[in-house]
């Protein structure tokens, strides 16, 4: 960062910049462990380089690649047989849960909504039906006293089903 001074009123104007410089301490932390990571990673890529260096005659001699091609026939036959039977049908479903979905909501929300219609019926029904059989019932007590006072005993039990 540079600015700039003018110096002096004469016609030969003199301008000199200023140059502010920053160190390490007074920057920001990220610029403090800037050193740190570096050498971390270096001596990260100097122990790889070295295990590779050790195990790369382990690993020439290694039966792996001989095994591997020994029985790359089964690997094929499990991976097809894999396929077939468990990765193919997994992405079936996923795909038809995945395509179904909005139907699967709308059904949903349908049952619950007559669920919810239903009970409404069922309680809105147990109250009218009560309703009515307390009318009726205190109605049949009215006229069975009327029929106790003339001497005629009369009695009828209301029944209503649920």
């Amino acid at each position: 960062m540079s600015t700039t001074e003018y110096l002096g009123t004469t016609p030969n104007l003199t301008v000199q910049p200023t140059v502010s410089t920053t160190t390490a301490a007074d920057g920001s932390p990220l610029i403090k462990l800037t050193p740190i990571f570096t050498a971390g990673f270096s001596l990260a890529i100097a122990v790889l380089t070295l295990s590779l260096s050790v195990f790369k005659p382990l690993f020439l001699l290694s039966p792996i690649p001989i095994l591997l091609y020994v029985f790359a026939p089964v690997v094929v036959f499990i991976d097809a047989v894999t396929t077939l039977f468990i990765r193919l049908p997994y992405q079936t479903f996923l795909y038809l849960t995945d395509a179904l979905f909005p139907l699967y909501v709308l059904c949903g929300v349908a049952c619950i909504t007559g669920g919810l219609f239903g009970l409404g019926a069922r309680f809105l029904c147990r109250v009218l039906i009560g309703s009515v059989s307390e009318n009726s019932s205190s109605r049949a007590m009215r006229e069975g006293r009327k029929q106790e006072r003339r001497g005629k005993v009369k009695r009828e039990k209301v029944k209503f089903e649920e």
